[in-house]
């Protein structure tokens, strides 16, 4: 027995509409409703995983936006800082506080191109000694994390 052509199937009847009262009806409804039938769950399950994945890189990169920091931050304030004059050693002292707990607080002189680096401490006291002469630039910062402060410039008395 041969299954009759997609032309001449009989109507599928749903309870929203009327049956069809004429063979014309009857074969404009049947070419309609068969080619949906047998595409709809082809391109539905393409919907759906197009859908899915569209979903997915929107949450992806709204994850990205959301961890790089949606605020921007405050930068670092230089600690607090003095220096004193060079000792008979060529060496100064460079204290201060109000460095931030824990942070790595550098010193850096411009003429020599070399530098130090402490921990300031719980009150974010810190002494950093460094080769130097009069006249010269220190460069005094902090560093917290991977976030560097701002940067002061003493000048060596």
């Amino acid at each position: 027995m041969t299954e009759p052509r997609p032309e001449k199937r009989p109507a599928l009847s749903s309870p929203a509409s009327p049956p069809p009262r004429s063979s014309v009806a009857s074969s404009h409804a049947i070419a309609w409703a068969a080619p949906t039938a047998r595409v709809a769950p082809i391109l539905g399950r393409r919907w759906l995983h197009t859908l899915r994945a569209s979903c997915l890189a929107s949450l992806v990169a709204l994850a990205a936006a959301c961890s790089s920091g949606a605020s921007p931050t405050l930068p670092i304030p230089p600690p607090a800082a003095l220096t004193s004059a060079p000792d008979e050693d060529g060496v100064v002292t460079i204290t201060g506080n109000g460095a931030i707990e824990g942070a790595l607080v550098s010193a850096y002189n411009e003429r020599t191109e070399r530098g130090v680096i402490e921990t300031a401490d719980d009150a974010g006291a810190f002494v950093l000694r460094l080769e130097a002469q009069t006249g010269d630039s220190i460069l005094v910062w902090q560093r917290v994390g991977t976030q560097s402060g701002q940067v002061l410039s003493l000048g060596v008395p």
